[in-house]
């Protein structure tokens, strides 16, 4: 990854944009693919839509929102209350620091400490309403005044490289900035001619961004562009891994909300293995991404799933490997060849 492709991976990456509030997102990718011969179009919800060609053939969706959480009521010592905003388990919430838009205010995520919890149960178990987000406000009056009920808030942390001799990324919000950034460089290289790119919001609250386009529009082939769990950890066994980093881009039999087609997804396979692609598939039946919506559109389209492996996604920080981003954009050039080259595919 040269200079800059890390500097526009880490701007999309530290972008403020959980679900509903993906603006800041949406202008970097604007900027990066501005000068584009083909119009560009932002939709009633916020989804970001180039169309090329005979756009009707396939759609490329990668959703920009990230998991956050919403104020949602003031305590008596100038804390907030909060929930989640797509998936958070909150056992791995207390102590994070979060951020509000444009780094308003910072916040920590406070719980009470495990010197004052007297029951096991009290420390095995934790809820929302068990956790605050600290601002350092000295009263309720204070924070009335700086912050509001509905105010959104994501995780604060700065994209680097974790191990460079290893080439590992570390960064908020990889799921699914590295999708978009996937999308971004297919766009750039101006490679393929017909279809449409999506760059999609609300994926975490529903898949509300990529419903609203598969409404409006019929496809034959869509590819949802997502990261998926990497949980290759010493704990557990290889049997039980789902996938793992720097071992290839991940290709889906069947995943919590879809199960695709399985000559086509072995047509990929061979497609990739034809030219010594790095891939993996996922091994376990959990999770989905916008390929279920895909799937129920219209007269049904035929989606694959193409996922990047990160490991502790819906957390604070992802890591990634670079490596398996690269395998990944060559993946993907080569399923778009199979099925530019197969029509009947």
């Amino acid at each position: 990854m040269n200079k800059n492709d890390f500097l526009l991976l880490k701007k999309l990456s530290e972008a403020f944009g959980p679900s509903g509030r993906e603006d800041a997102v949406r202008e970097i990718i604007l900027d990066s693919i501005k000068g584009q011969e083909n119009p560009i179009k932002i939709d009633g919800i916020g989804n970001l839509i180039v169309e090329k060609g005979d756009a009707s053939r396939l759609i490329i969706t990668a959703h920009m929102d990230e998991v956050g959480f919403m104020l949602t009521g003031y305590c008596e010592n100038g804390s907030l209350e909060f929930d989640q905003i797509g998936g958070i388990i909150p056992s791995i919430l207390p102590s994070k620091v979060v951020s509000l838009e444009n780094g308003r205010f910072f916040g920590v995520i406070g719980a009470t400490p495990i010197h004052f919890q007297t029951k096991s149960k009290e420390r095995a178990e934790l809820h929302y309403e068990d956790l605050c987000i600290d601002f350092g406000f000295d009263d309720i009056k204070e924070a009335k005044e700086h912050v509001s009920i509905g105010d959104f808030a994501v995780f604060d942390a700065e994209f680097d490289y974790f191990d460079k001799s290893r080439h590992f990324l570390k960064g908020k919000a990889l799921d699914n900035r590295i999708g978009c950034y996937l999308l971004i460089k297919l766009i750039q290289s101006k490679a393929v001619q017909n279809a449409t790119f999506a760059f999609t919001v609300q994926e975490e609250c529903g898949l509300n961004g990529a419903k609203a386009i598969l409404q409006k529009k019929s496809f034959d082939y869509g590819i949802a562009l997502d990261t998926t769990t990497a949980n290759d950890l010493p704990n557990l066994s290889p049997d039980r891994r789902i996938c793992g980093t720097d071992r290839g881009a991940v290709i889906s039999f069947a995943d919590g909300a879809t199960v695709y087609r399985r000559n086509f997804i072995r047509s990929i396979m061979q497609g990739l293995e034809s030219e010594g692609i790095p891939y993996q598939t996922k091994s376990a039946v959990v999770g989905g991404n916008e390929a279920s919506a895909m799937e129920k559109s219209g007269e049904g389209v035929i989606p694959i799933s193409l996922s990047v492996p990160c490991r502790y996604i819906h957390g604070p920080i992802g890591l990634v490997s670079e490596r398996d981003i690269e395998y990944s954009q060559k993946a993907l050039a080569k399923i778009i060849a199979v099925l530019e080259g197969n029509r009947n595919v």
